[in-house]
């Protein structure tokens, strides 16, 4: 990264870098260059083994109620 934008960088406000984190994220999930990121194979196998534990049918899981209702202990 260029010296003057990491200076740049390291004199904005905490909610400042928050801001950009956000705008850079939104920039690589538009397609701006993102899908040229590979994706770790420790990821894969991490996405394979949840879904193997947990499955895809969200029927399967527990309501927002149920889980709230857990949390909070009044189930």
């Amino acid at each position: 990264m260029n010296a003057t934008i990491s200076a740049e960088i390291a004199r904005l406000s905490p909610r400042e870098k928050l801001s950009l984190i956000g705008e850079l994220w939104d920039g690589l999930s538009a397609g701006d260059g993102g899908g040229d990121i590979p994706i770790p194979e420790w990821h894969k196998n991490v996405l394979a083994e949840d879904h193997a534990r947990y499955g895809t049918n969200p029927a399967e899981g527990s309501s927002w109620e149920e889980v709230k209702a857990r949390i909070t202990g009044k189930l």
